[in-house]
């Protein structure tokens, strides 16, 4: 009977202690997750940014030419940024702005 209470007692420790490195390994991923959204896609979003007040400012001087070269280029930074962010999970979403796979009609 004491052995079938200590066996018992040893399986909750295990399960308690199954439990905690799970919860352990979930925020580890986590923070690896965050790390790479920061050092690539932090990255690429301030990228962004930039080319939106070079955006502004050409617009302010009137360089039509230079800012339409910009727009485009801050345009593809956008869908690459998108492209770049699915991967991420399904909370990411590109709202319509990256070109569509061919799929089975």
């Amino acid at each position: 009977m004491l052995l079938l209470v200590w066996l018992a007692a040893a399986l909750a420790r295990l399960q308690a202690a199954r439990e905690a490195l799970a919860q352990q390994a979930v925020a580890q991923e986590r923070r690896r997750i965050d790390d790479d959204l920061r050092a690539t896609l932090g990255a690429a979003l301030a990228e962004i940014a930039a080319r939106g007040e070079r955006s502004r400012d050409l617009l302010a001087r009137g360089d039509r030419d230079r800012l339409a070269a910009e727009m485009t280029r801050l345009s593809e930074d956008a869908r690459a940024t998108l492209s770049a962010a699915r991967p991420h999970g399904p909370r990411v979403r590109d709202h319509g702005l990256l070109p569509r796979r061919p799929g089975p009609a």
